[in-house]
């Protein structure tokens, strides 16, 4: 999961499932290829170093470097022919700073999530499919899990589909763990201006280069603004 980075007031906070689709773990992108310089100048090992999805998806650098723009275009192309999708759920932030609870925002998303989610199980799949969420490691994961649980065993609208609470991995020990949070951070920006486009006019760009093919790939996914 990821929270969308824009100014105070104006986040959005964003949901993207960690396994894009069960195919594509099979295939994950390469970092070393295309983040060598980075990996280089910091001096640690591959398996240890990872760039999040926030800092490579700037105006900057997919404005200035075409090999970013055309490995993300590569990946999502590879995940549809793989059979594979993006997800993701978005929450515009409308209260102001000094009284918002983003941790109370964060697991409204992560439940809204996990029903979308057991909807495309249950609904879009044939046969009736069930799933497990792999999540980034996070401050508030006794409370997300619990959510998750409870949501589980509810009385009314159980989560049926959902085999076990999320796992919580380490993403810079697996790649595709970092890929999706790639598309997570790139799925912040385009958010961000999709719910305020006069306050962040610059993230155009990424609506240019990325928004038709993500909506493409994109299943049971959005933004509430």
């Amino acid at each position: 999961m990821t929270s969308a980075p824009t100014s105070a007031g104006k986040t959005t906070d964003t949901t993207t499932a960690r396994c894009l689709a069960w195919q594509v773990l099979s295939c994950p992108p390469n970092k070393c290829e295309l983040l060598a310089p980075d990996i280089e100048r910091s001096g640690q090992h591959p398996a240890l170093w990872e760039k999040k999805g926030a800092s490579l998806y700037t105006v900057t650098n997919v404005t200035r470097y075409a090999e970013l723009r055309h490995f993300t275009n590569r990946l999502f192309i590879k995940i549809a022919a793989l059979g594979g999708f993006v997800f993701y759920v978005g929450i515009k932030k409308t209260v102001p700073p000094g009284v918002h609870n983003s941790n109370r925002l964060y697991i409204r998303v992560f439940l809204e999530a996990i029903k979308r989610i057991d909807e495309f199980s249950a609904k879009d799949c044939l046969p009736p499919a069930n799933f497990v969420l792999i999540l980034d490691e996070h401050d508030q994961r006794s409370a997300l899990i619990t959510a998750a649980a409870r949501s589980m065993y509810a009385k009314n609208e159980r989560r049926r589909h959902l085999i076990e609470p999320p796992f919580h991995l380490e993403s810079h020990r697996y790649q595709t763990l970092q890929a999706a949070d790639w598309i997570a951070g790139l799925v912040g920006r385009l958010a961000a201006i999709w719910a305020d486009p006069v306050a962040f006019p610059e993230n155009d760009v990424f609506r240019r280069y990325f928004e038709q093919r993500l909506n493409r790939i994109s299943r049971r996914s959005g933004v509430r603004t």
